[in-house]
């Protein structure tokens, strides 16, 4: 079954120097930067028997689900900029999933079900569709193909099935962080309730004294991309 969500704007969003002023050592100049990383609205659709009715068996499994737990798939789409002076060595992509309500009890807890893609050794790009499959784990065409011998692996996803989905990209010799990067969440949720996903990101930059320096995104101000409130009756 595939499941399709537009390809959100994409706004341009500061990288913010992530180091704790020193007494006595300077602080490196560039403490925000612009025009090196761009983020889209997190989109999101609900999976319901409905949604999926041509596929019996993701039908029958939402369906048994009903009354426990609700499924939604989020997409999050980034771009990543690099300059050959001052290249990207690490960058992260997270999505913090909890409650509107503000409940921490571990058993009704929102969970990334599943995420994708779990490991890239070669730029994929944007896709324009997900596969949806029993038990509403998601598999993409262009996501399938595994790192084979001599090919290093540029994106890792970890923390799935946990509350804090993350995906970290290293450069390697083939790959530079530079570019779309789109991802999947399937987010499971007890029925009825209002979840919220927060997004944030971060990069380290090699800058041009050689010293390698962590930078986060400010995604919150001025653009409103970094929060998705969803569900509900």
């Amino acid at each position: 079954m595939i499941i399709g969500l537009d390809t959100p704007e994409l706004l341009d969003v500061d990288l913010v120097c992530d180091i704790e002023p020193v007494l006595g050592r300077a602080v490196p100049t560039e403490d925000r930067e612009g025009g090196r990383l761009r983020a889209g609205r997190m989109l999101t659709r609900r999976l319901t028997p409905a949604t999926v009715s041509d596929d019996r068996e993701l039908k029958h499994f939402l369906g048994a689900e009903a009354g426990s737990f609700d499924y939604h798939l989020i997409r999050v789409v980034c771009t990543f900029i690099d300059r050959t002076e001052e290249r990207f060595e690490s960058a992260w992509i997270k999505v913090d999933l909890s409650r509107v309500d503000g409940r921490e009890d571990p058993e009704s807890q929102p969970v990334a079900w599943s995420v994708e893609p779990e490991r890239l050794s070669r730029p994929s790009g944007v896709v324009h569709g997900v596969e949806v499959t029993v038990p509403a784990k998601l598999v993409t065409a262009a996501y399938r193909r595994e790192a084979t011998a001599g090919e290093q692996t540029y994106l890792q996803a970890k923390f799935a099935a946990s509350s804090r989905p993350t995906w970290y990209l290293t450069r390697t010799q083939e790959y530079a962080i530079d570019g779309d990067v789109d991802l999947r969440v399937v987010a499971r949720i007890p029925s009825g309730i209002q979840a919220c996903a927060d997004l944030s990101a971060g990069a380290a930059i090699r800058r041009r004294i050689g010293r390698i320096i962590p930078h986060f995104a400010d995604l919150q101000d001025p653009t409103p991309n970094g929060r998705l409130i969803f569900g509900g009756a």
